[in-house]
């Protein structure tokens, strides 16, 4: 009984209000009262008590000065108005003064008794009714009188009178009681004033009535001291109606009871007699003692509780703000209606009790006007306040210091007491100047926040009952709270709203510790209906107040809320409550978002949004179990509220209303896992359809967002008043504009740049990733944080301020590397230690507080360095405690020591404190410390252990099902106990959460007063968005996904489909690919269509919201188009499979990676090595996965919701809405679909019916996209133009035909749009036409095409524009086919085009060239003769059409329509090259003769025939275009590749090329005017032919260059004859056989002859010399002479000889190559040489060409001539060279140029002569040159040796012959000049034998001799 006792008083102790209660005089009452209490404490204390310990100041209240009282009083007196009251029956109003005369004192007493009974109605229903009752009777003692009282005291007469009969009424009635009797003294105050009354009620002057107030409110205080219940009804009902009517001076100064001292108002006056006057009060002031003072607690009678509690709100509730009732006296009355709700026997006492108090407190903060105070707090804010209203930059985040537990100091009660002095002092300095209304009633909202603030701050013990007093007390000052802030937000968010105190605090922060202080100490509670409020607080703080509670927010999350979900011992209760009002948040948000800008990115913040989605999203990923029965009592439970209590409205918290019960926690019919599950999955979905409603808003301001949650409508109460107003006081500021919050979104705020958050966020990423380092390697950490700039520098300072200012490091990873040897980590620890501060603290405390910053390392020598500098540090800081710094070292190690060995688990024998005292002796410079001091010591480690608090909070948190206090194991009695000792355990950790949460807020509060104003960053842009999903989509992700597989409900399912569309939706707007491509495979995931017997309804509806998702996000879906259009594809699959269709005939297009699944899967199994395996083999476990994929059905109910016509039309709409996707995303689209396409034709390409489905879309997607503008469509047929080509080339026939159908039909369409010119999408969409009959092998294919293209012509000829270009190219190449039925076709098509559309295409860029090229190919068809020969006829008769076009002058055509056709283009390179080439095309490369023969004809005919028209220019680019690349094959000398073999050359070469050659020389000679300008490229075409290696191109080339010359020799000018020499000159040198003496391998050069002189006689060669080079020169070989052999074979059947030299073995592969090239060289040149003289000789034999080339030509002919026979008579003389040549392998015979040298000389002789003689005047130069070369060479003759040169001799015969034949054509001056030179040698050549020539030649000479110097004439 006595420990029950002890309980109770002290529950009651702490419950107890400590009211204030009016200063007695009589002890006997007072006395009573606390017999009456003393059960449950003392709950009245004495004013003086009261006021010290609640520290409340008694305010002195300014009289209302003389000016507003005249104007009070005139406005009452001139209105005369009377007073009335309303009947509550009639409504009707009635003279207050009637009143007294129908009631009286029955009319009180029945007043008071229908209001009880009302009021006891009332309580046994509901506190409805109670409040019912309450506001009746306010309303008919307030409301009904107070609407017409004043503030003033004079008043009509009539209502004076009115009043002062129902006093007199009432005082009438108390007199007759007995009690009153008993009390002479009241009884004579009565009775004097009843005397007073009617002396004044029976005046005839209505004017001075006027009412007493002191007289009438000392006899009803006198009566409310009787102990008379009745007469105390009687007394406070009749001041209850006085203080209603305003009938009494509020103001006046009254004495304390049963004084004797005057009521005269001037107190100075009784100052000046030296008498010293008794305090006085405001009449107010003592009506409310009066009034609380007769509440005598649990005895007080329930009407006279009812009474005070009318009383005191008859004082208090006034409408007008000008009330006298503040400070103390409004408390105390608060208080007491306060006590009757907590001590009143009466249930309905106790409820009109609340209802009262609540409607009090709400009129206190109701009174408030903050317009007033706008203009109040402009005069009184200095110009120094403004200007700390300011954004301070971002950069300020990162000052901020961190909120530790680990750094806070302990704050306690006296802490809380000299917070209360400190405003005490300032509330008394204030109170020496006036103070306003406004001002008091800021005061009185204060005083009573901070005072419910302090009731629910009271700790609860163990009891838990809900009906005591300590609960209850505890609920209604938190439910008052929760009251004021949500009603009175606008109150507290008012900068305006300031108290009168020094530092011009506003409400909000004055009152912030006090509410931070009740949260902490209840947040925690295990009593639900305290958490619940609690946690409705901190929603509100969230909802609301976040600005100004931005520190403050996380640290409840982090130290209370999310702490207490982690622990066993918490209640379901509660872990379900936090997570309904986490839901809240993710309902809000501006809230998310600023939760993430203002804690996620900032460095000094924890990460408040990252925390609230890990924390949901391991909730989600619980694994729970859960029967079908569970899962309904979970959903019947949804529709019950989670609460105690409704919020909505005010619970009633009277003793009859609350269960008696400790409110254990209630077993629930399912897993709680699984209901935090659930609604963590909900938040989650909140959270995201939060971002996207930010989103959407911000993107989409002036659309209403339509969607199954309104979000908006759940975001915080008043959060425009957060951001629409400005804390100028307070120490956080908003940093934002006055904005509305639907157009602030959209405003670009340098405040609210996305960028900074993003880069603050990046920072804090990293920093917390140097954390994790260091917590690993910290001396890789270290240069890692100096680097990124953590830390300022390297020096040990820097370093060891960041490691006890950072967050999140792990102790032991600091002492460890604090405690490292190393002289660097050294010093780190010294400065680390040094920035302590242990200045008037304990040894022990100053190890505490050193030891709460890193875990001490075990290494012996690693402590002894921490000890050692911390000993010198605190000696340093301490001085005088120790002698010196080694005492303190070895303490303070012993401590450590001790530490250990008294609380380690591992140690078993524990020191004693004998062995502490034995260790430490001496230790003190020889002397031991004192030993009380030293017992001290060690009983203070042994009572509470140095640990870090930190490990051991988060330890207690871990382990919190561990009973704190060691129990002992249960025994089987313990079974019937009541005991809960999991409650006990959490009760125990929820005290150490509150008393950690103090903590931080003490050291919260701290910090605040050192650093600079922190900023509150307010939400305004959309890129937020984007920066919290992509910091969050990853547990996003993590949490939607497993719930969908592993419930089957509907309701988790599209709650999980719900978040997966939001986060789509979101990834696809702001561009976060992984993020989109990762939520859309989860959604394809879920359509489980690989799983075709798994499916459900869940997939069904994901294929739904999969279509949705597309539809609505089209535009920003790019390459995630392909994963959606597969689904489709698959699910068309399934639809066509539910309707009976063989599911063979339709292959699943996700297997299109495994060729043939089930041909596989056959061949698999078939393929049995042996006979008996049949039965002995199992199936693998591969056969066994894809024989049961294959045996997959769909079953009929699935097949019905996949068939449904929602899912089919949002199929289709995927594809008919594509016409609404951007330009971008139809791209995009198109390239998906095409992909998939190809996928599904892969997939069945071998079957006969392949799938298609796609291919068909992509048509109809073409048409539904048909009005798309050209810049659209080109890069959207770029990519189909692609598709259509890789389909059309496909192997599947049936797949081909369809797509080029389908092509056609989409041609057709496309057609008809117009195409301007410049433009080629016709090109574009008819390209895949010609790719297709380019790459197919189909002959039906290309047939089909053509057929398209005839179709093309027919339907839509005239709107073809650029797409003729496709179509001839593709006609271009059919009409290369070898399939004659191709080209046939083709000719005939072209036919009818050129036919029909000649006109179109002609006036198309290069179309006609592409036409023409047809025709070209067509005639190039080697397999065709006849289709061929019809192309060059039809190429002949087009020539003759252009002709017309391009000559405008002919009269033949219309002038007008050749001008348009020709508009534009180039005559030569459009219109005339294209079909001349396509004959030069042929000619050069078809393979038929007479094709080549007719194009060559046809050729040179339209040039011969339309040569005319041309100008030179245009001749210029025929013949370098045209004409002359016909012989290319020569322009390359050496080189003849261009045809496959050389028989096909040589048939060329045969027929050809000497048709063209003549052809052209013809075409040269007929426009000799307009083609001699390019005379240079004849002759150049013909020096190419002349020196090609091949001997008939030589000759060829020679003949044509003889014909040149000889058919235009009349025309030539000098210049041309020029050119002509130059040729020839150039032939000559490039045909001159130097390699004979370049090969020389002794190098000697070219030696000139010694027959150079024609007068030198050899000398006689030795015999046997002779002999031997007349059988050397015998077998020698003329090299010019070899023409047989080069005719025959050319150089390729020269080579084989060369070959066999190098089978002999000589040298090296490359010399021997070098070798034959050089060889071949030689022969080719000589005999080109050959060639050329003789040329000059034929040109010569024309007497018209000799006639007409010019004298210098003809000798520079001469010239040449002689040099070329120098040359092989200089190579024929030199024997020697000769030999080494032969020697040297360069050849193989002794070489000599016998032929070149006899025929240059003889031609040179001929040519001389002519010139000579044929020459008008005579030119003695050219005699005397030729009469030396006739010498030479006939010396040279005489000097053949007839033994040993007879070849010789016979080669240079005819030489002579022709000299001799000259000389006698001289005249005789020259005859007679040169003969004597000549005579001689020719009696020479007699020497020799003379054949008939030569002697006829000789007997002519010598006659001509004999005639001129003999005179004698010979007859020949």
């Amino acid at each position: 009984m006595s420990q029950q006792s002890n309980i109770s008083d002290d529950a009651a102790a702490d419950e107890s209000i400590t009211s204030v209660n009016l200063q007695s005089e009589s002890p006997t009452l007072q006395g009573e009262q606390v017999d009456e209490t003393s059960d449950h404490s003392s709950i009245v204390e004495e004013t003086s008590e009261t006021a010290a310990q609640e520290n409340i100041p008694e305010i002195q209240i300014a009289p209302m000065d003389n000016e507003a009282e005249d104007d009070a009083d005139e406005g009452i007196d001139g209105d005369e108005t009377v007073p009335v009251v309303q009947d509550t029956v009639t409504g009707e109003q009635q003279p207050l003064q009637d009143q007294p005369n129908d009631r009286g004192e029955d009319a009180v007493s029945q007043t008071n008794d229908d209001s009880v009974i009302h009021e006891q109605k009332a309580a046994s229903h509901n506190l409805t009714m109670e409040q019912i009752s309450i506001a009746d009777s306010n309303k008919r003692s307030v409301d009904g009188v107070r609407t017409i009282a004043s503030a003033a005291v004079s008043v009509p007469s009539t209502s004076v009178k009115a009043t002062l009969s129902l006093v007199k009424n009432t005082l009438t009635t108390i007199l007759e009681e007995k009690e009153v009797k008993k009390n002479p003294n009241t009884q004579k105050t009565i009775e004097r004033t009843i005397a007073r009354l009617e002396e004044d009620l029976n005046s005839e002057s209505q004017l001075d009535v006027t009412a007493d107030s002191i007289l009438i409110f000392e006899a009803l205080r006198d009566s409310c001291r009787l102990k008379s219940s009745k007469v105390q009804r009687s007394a406070l009902d009749c001041l209850s109606k006085l203080f209603s009517f305003r009938a009494l001076d509020e103001s006046l100064l009254v004495n304390p009871p049963n004084s004797a001292a005057t009521n005269d108002q001037n107190q100075e006056q009784d100052v000046a007699t030296g008498i010293t006057p008794p305090p006085k009060q405001k009449l107010i002031d003592a009506a409310i003692d009066t009034i609380s003072s007769c509440f005598q607690g649990e005895g007080t009678s329930e009407k006279v509780e009812l009474q005070i509690i009318r009383a005191l709100s008859s004082c208090i509730l006034v409408e007008d703000s000008i009330s006298l009732c503040h400070g103390v006296s409004l408390l105390k009355a608060i208080r007491t209606i306060y006590n009757i709700f907590l001590f009143s026997l009466s249930a309905s006492n106790q409820g009109i009790a609340q209802a009262t108090l609540i409607q009090v407190v709400s009129s206190v903060f109701d009174k408030i006007d903050i317009k007033k105070n706008i203009i109040l707090s402009n005069a009184t804010t200095s110009p120094n306040e403004d200007s700390q209203t300011r954004v301070v930059p971002t950069a300020a985040l990162s000052t901020d210091q961190s909120i530790t537990l680990e750094n806070m100091v302990q704050l306690n009660d006296d802490d809380e007491r000299r917070v209360d002095a400190q405003q005490d002092t300032e509330d008394s300095e204030i109170s020496d100047r006036a103070i306003s209304s406004q001002e008091l009633l800021i005061k009185d909202a204060f005083l009573v926040f901070r005072t419910m603030a302090k009731i629910c701050s009271k700790p609860l013990d163990s009891e838990l009952d809900m009906r005591s007093h300590a609960v209850r007390s505890k609920l209604l000052s938190l439910h008052i709270i929760y009251t004021i802030m949500k009603e009175h937000v606008d109150v507290l968010l008012s900068p305006n709203v300031i108290l009168p105190e020094k530092e011009q605090r506003t409400l909000l922060n004055a009152i912030k510790q006090y509410l931070c202080l009740s949260l902490s100490r209840n947040a925690a509670s295990p009593i639900s209906p305290v958490f619940e409020i609690t946690l409705e607080i901190m929603w509100l703080l969230m909802a609301n107040l976040r600005a100004a509670f931005m520190r403050e927010i996380p640290v409840f999350l982090t130290e209370i809320y999310f702490p207490i979900t982690e622990l066993k011992t918490s209640t379901n209760q509660q872990k379900r409550y936090f997570l309904n009002v986490i839901q809240r948040v993710c309902n809000d948000p501006r809230a998310l978002i600023e939760f993430y800008l203002n804690y996620d990115c900032n460095p000094g913040m924890p990460n408040i949004m990252e925390m609230i989605v890990d924390y949901l999203t391991r909730l989600v990923l619980t694994r729970c179990v859960i029967t079908p029965a569970e899962r309904s009592y979970y959903e019947e439970q949804l529709s019950k509220p989670l609460f105690t209590f409704n919020f909505d409205q005010l619970p009633l918290l009277t003793t009859s209303n609350l269960s008696s019960s400790s409110n254990a926690q209630v077993v629930l019919p399912f897993p709680v896992e699984f209901a935090l599950q659930m609604s963590a999955l909900s938040c989650i979905v909140s959270v995201l359809r939060s971002l996207s409603s930010w989103a959407h808003r911000a993107l989409n301001p002036n659309k209403t967002q339509v969607g199954k949650n309104n979000v908006d409508a759940t975001e915080s109460l008043a959060s425009s008043s957060i951001h629409n107003e400005t804390q100028t006081n307070s120490s956080l500021h908003i940093a934002s504009t006055n904005a509305d919050d639907e157009t602030r979104s959209m405003l670009s705020q340098d405040l609210d740049n996305p960028t900074q958050f993003e880069n603050l966020k990046q920072r804090k990423t990293q920093l917390s990733d140097c954390v994790v380092v260091f917590n690993t390697k910290p001396k890789k950490a270290i240069p890692l944080l100096v680097a990124k700039g953590f830390i300022a520098d390297d020096l040990p300072q820097a370093i060891a301020k960041w490691l006890l200012a950072t967050d999140g490091l792990d102790m032991a990873a600091i002492g460890d590397y604090l405690g490292e040897g190393d002289e660097k980590n050294i010093e780190i620890m010294h400065a680390f230690v040094d920035e302590f501060d242990f200045t008037g603290l304990s040894i022990v405390d100053a190890l505490r507080e050193f030891l709460q910053k890193f875990r001490l390392p075990g290494e012996g020598q690693k402590i002894d360095r921490f000890m050692l500098k911390f000993a010198e540090r605190f000696v340093e800081q301490n001085p005088g405690i120790f002698s010196k710094a080694d005492t303190a070292y070895v303490l303070s190690y012993s401590l450590i020591m001790l530490n250990t060995d008294l609380h380690s688990s591992q140690i078993k024998r524990k020191m004693t404190l004998e062995e502490f005292l034995e260790n430490n002796e001496g230790i003190d410079n020889g002397n031991d410390l004192p030993k009380d001091f030293m017992i001290g010591l060690f009983n203070e480690i042994a009572n509470n252990e140095i640990k870090l608090l930190s490990e051991q909070h988060q330890a207690m948190l871990q382990d919190d099902t561990a009973a704190p206090f060691n129990a002992q194991p249960q025994s089987a009695f313990n079974f019937f106990s009541s005991r809960d000792l999991e409650r006990e355990a959490y009760m125990q950790v929820s005290k150490e959460i509150a008393s950690k949460t103090e903590l931080v807020f003490k050291n919260l509060s701290k910090s605040k007063e050192k650093s600079e104003p922190e900023v509150y960053y307010a939400a305004s842009h959309v890129e937020h968005v984007k920066s919290i999903f992509e910091t969050l989509w990853m547990s996003f992700l993590a949490a939607l996904t497993p719930p969908f597989k592993d419930y089957a409900d509907l309701d988790t399912s599209n709650k999980c489909l719900e978040g997966l569309k939001i986060s789509i939706k979101i990834a696809s707007i702001f561009g976060i690919e992984d993020a989109r491509k990762s939520f859309l495979g989860a959604l394809v995931q879920f359509c489980n269509l690989q799983n075709v017997e798994e499916i459900r309804v869940k997939n069904v509806n994901a294929m739904v919201d999969l279509l949705e998702v597309a539809l609505a996000e089209g535009n920003y879906l790019k390459e995630s188009w392909k994963d959606i259009l597969l689904v489709i594809s698959q699910i068309e699959r399934l639809q066509l499979i539910s309707k009976g269709i063989d599911r063979e005939t339709v292959p699943d297009v996700s297997q299109a990676r495994v060729a043939n699944p089930r041909s596989s899967y056959d061949s698999i199994r078939t393929a049995q090595p042996y006979f008996f395996d049949i039965w002995s083999k199992r199936a693998t476990p591969l056969e066994l996965a894809q024989e049961k994929y294959h045996n997959q059905t769909l079953s009929p109910k699935m097949a019905k919701y996949i068939s449904a016509s929602e899912l089919v039309v949002l199929m289709d709409n995927i594809f008919t809405k594509s016409s609404e996707l951007s330009g971008n995303a139809i791209v995009d689209f198109i390239k998906a679909l095409t992909s998939v396409s190809l996928e599904e034709i892969e997939s069945s390409q071998y079957a006969s019916t392949p799938r298609m489905f796609s291919l068909q879309k992509m048509i109809d997607v073409c048409y539904y996209n048909m009005d798309r503008i050209r810049l659209e469509w080109t890069p959207i047929w770029a990519v189909m133009g692609d598709a259509f080509n890789k389909i059309t080339t496909n192997p599947n026939l049936a797949v081909v035909f369809f797509a080029v159908d389908s092509l056609r039909q989409l041609s057709m369409r496309f057609l008809d749009i117009e195409e301007l010119s410049g433009f080629e999408f016709q090109h574009d969409f008819l390209k895949p036409f010609e790719y297709a009959i380019q790459n197919t092998d189909s002959v039906e294919v290309q047939e089909m095409i053509v057929e398209c293209f005839r179709n093309f012509i027919l339907v839509k000829a005239n709107h073809i524009r650029s797409g003729w270009k496709p179509i001839l190219e593709s006609l271009s190449f059919t009409a290369q086919s070898s399939n004659e039925a191709i080209v046939s076709k083709t000719q005939m098509l072209l036919n009818e085009i050129i036919k029909t559309s000649f006109d179109g295409i002609f006036i198309q860029d290069n179309a006609f060239g592409q036409m023409v090229d047809v025709l070209k190919e067509i005639s190039k068809n080697k397999k065709y003769q006849k289709l061929s020969l019809h192309a060059l006829e039809t190429l002949k008769s087009m020539v003759q059409y252009i002709a017309k076009i391009s000559f405008s002058h002919n009269k033949d055509y219309n002038a007008e329509n050749s001008e348009r056709l020709l508009r534009g283009k180039d005559v030569f390179e459009d219109v005339w090259f294209p079909i001349l080439y396509s004959f030069n095309d042929t000619i050069m490369t078809a393979e038929d003769l007479e094709v080549r023969s007719r194009a060559l004809n046809y050729m040179f005919d339209a040039l011969v025939a339309y040569g005319s028209e041309f100008d030179e220019a245009f001749w210029k680019k025929i013949c370098d275009k045209l004409l002359f690349p016909i012989f290319d094959v020569l322009a390359r000398h050496w080189e003849v590749n261009q045809f496959n073999s050389h028989d096909d050359l040589s048939v060329w070469l045969s027929t050809t090329l000497i048709q063209a050659l003549r052809n052209l020389i013809a075409l040269f000679t007929h426009y000799f005017e307009s083609l001699s300008g390019m005379l240079d490229g004849f002759l150049a075409l013909l020096v190419s032919c002349i020196c090609q290696k091949n001997d008939t191109i030589a000759r060829i080339g020679r003949s044509c260059f003889q014909q040149l010359i000889l058919q235009n020799v009349n025309k030539f000018q000098d210049s041309h004859w020029g050119k002509i020499s130059d040729v020839f000159e150039t032939l000559f040198e490039m045909t001159t056989a130097n390699e004979l003496f370049d090969s020389d391998p002794l190098h000697q050069g070219r030696r000139k002859s010694g027959r150079a002189s024609g007068n030198q006689t050899p000398t006689e060669p030795p015999l046997n010399e002779t002999v031997q080079r007349a059988q050397r020169e015998e077998g020698s070989e003329d090299v010019g002479n070899e023409t047989s052999s080069i005719e025959a074979t050319g150089v390729n059947e020269l080579l084989p000889v060369n070959n066999a030299v190098a089978q002999r073995g000589f040298g090296s592969n490359e010399d021997l190559h070098e070798k034959v090239n050089t060889k071949n060289s030689i022969v080719i040149k000589c005999v080109l040489q050959l060639l050329l003289i003789e040329l000059v000789s034929d040109l010569f034999e024309d007497e018209e060409f000799e006639h007409q080339i010019p004298y210098t030509d003809s000798v520079k002919l001469t010239h040449l001539l002689e040099n070329s026979y120098e040359f092989a008579r200089d190579f024929n003389d030199d024997f020697k060279l000769r030999t080494r040549l032969v020697e040297a392998r360069v050849v193989d015979k002794i070489p000599n140029l016998l032929k070149q040298e006899t025929s240059a000389a003889a031609v040179l002789i001929d040519i001389t002569f002519k010139l000579y003689l044929n020459s008008d005047e005579k030119v003695p130069e050219l005699l005397a040159r030729l009469v030396n070369i006739c010498g030479r060479i006939v010396a040279s003759y005489n000097s053949l040796d007839e033994r040993s040169m007879e070849k010789n001799i016979l080669a240079w015969r005819p030489v002579i012959v022709e000299i001799l034949q000259g000389y006698y054509e001289f005249d005789d001056e020259d005859f007679k000049n040169c003969c004597p030179s000549m005579y001689g040698l020719v009696i020479c050549v007699l020497d020799k034998s003379v054949p008939t020539d030569l002697s006829f030649a000789i007997k002519r000479y010598l006659a001509r001799v004999g005639e001129l110097y003999l005179s004698v004439d010979i007859d020949e």
